[in-house]
């Protein structure tokens, strides 16, 4: 069997005006990106951030077709696909890294779901991680009002707090405390003067990437190495519409990537747990644990298994529509700054 090495596709993200575009140009001057395609999404009539971008190799891909997260999701897995068969042919100049920026209302979830649900984009490209950029003056205040502004920071493999140099003292501790809130285990790094070493991504990503494989590696799978498996532990009681509408949003958006969804869930504080069973193509199933179940105790939350798709990236989707709300509600307060 021929080994192919996939090339890293590093999915730069972030609400509007978090610097993204300032970070980028800068990480494609040093050694780690030298060698590295650009895609750059954007809405409107006119681009202007692929003429941002300025760096030595081939000029940066527009995608004008609107967000790569809706309509133009198709556009993007058809650049990908010409890309690599440009680069096979020597046809462009050989890329060891493909950067894609996204739109800054761009919800990150859908696209790395369509990357991963075509099976020639992801026989050839892997998703070496998400990198969110948070403006650390208006962030809380983002996070708190844009529900795609919480799901990049949801999806994220690493976080950079940008604009520090601008920040003060308060709007830097809030800014903290509201990722800390929301993403307890996550890296955050931090930029001022709209510069971060391009190594300390590639470093963070490395370090997200072996925390991911160690936490895998600890379930000890007895099966192929495409099917995964990851807990989404839940903590009750929960409102059943709202669980039921996560449940249909991911068996919808990653499909068939979905071997199987299984475990309990509590749904009032009479301690009624119920059996949660779901897979593509079929209602989900709920159904009263008996009472000698319940006495058995356990962890309540789903085992998700997967296949092609990272269990743990679905189980991280899958939280964060039902926990994020909840962290709102206990956001840090923090002054909101006058606008002119």
């Amino acid at each position: 069997m021929v080994h192919r090495t996939r090339i890293p596709v590093l999915l730069l993200t972030g609400f509007l005006g978090s610097g993204k575009t300032s970070l980028l140009s800068k990480w494609l001057r040093a050694p780690e990106f030298s060698s590295s395609m650009v895609i750059v999404n954007e809405l409107g009539e006119v681009g202007l951030d692929d003429r941002l971008v300025q760096f030595s190799n081939e000029a940066p891909i527009l995608l004008e077709n609107g967000c790569a997260c809706c309509e133009a999701a198709e556009d993007l897995n058809a650049t990908l696909e010409r890309l690599f068969w440009q680069r096979l042919h020597r046809q462009i100049p050989k890329f060891e890294w493909m950067l894609i920026e996204t739109t800054g209302i761009a919800d990150p979830a859908p696209i790395m779901a369509s990357i991963g649900n075509n099976d020639l984009v992801a026989e050839r490209y892997r998703l070496a991680g998400v990198v969110t950029a948070v403006d650390v003056r208006r962030g809380p205040e983002q996070i708190a009002q844009h529900p795609e502004c919480r799901s990049q920071i949801a999806q994220a493999d690493v976080i950079i707090l940008t604009k520090m140099d601008l920040a003060s003292s308060p709007e830097i501790k809030a800014a903290r405390a509201t990722i800390q809130n929301m993403r307890p285990d996550m890296i955050v790094l931090e930029s001022s003067n709209r510069n971060l070493p391009a190594a300390a991504i590639v470093e963070a990503l490395e370090a997200r990437a072996t925390f991911l494989r160690n936490t895998l590696a600890d379930a000890k799978p007895e099966h192929s190495a495409d099917v995964t498996t990851s807990f989404a532990a839940l903590a009750g009681p929960l409102a059943w519409p709202q669980l039921e509408v996560a449940l249909d949003s991911i068996l919808q958006r990653y499909g068939k990537r979905i071997l199987r969804l299984k475990g309990t869930a509590d749904f009032d504080r009479a301690g009624n747990t119920h059996v949660i069973q779901a897979m593509h193509g079929e209602p989900v199933e709920r159904t009263m644990l008996s009472d000698s179940a319940r006495e058995s105790g356990g962890k309540t939350g789903l085992t998700i298994i997967a296949q092609f798709v990272p269990a743990e990236l679905i189980a991280r989707d899958f939280l964060s529509m039902l926990t994020i709300d909840q962290a709102q509600a206990t956001l840090p307060s923090f002054p909101l700054r006058a606008r002119g």
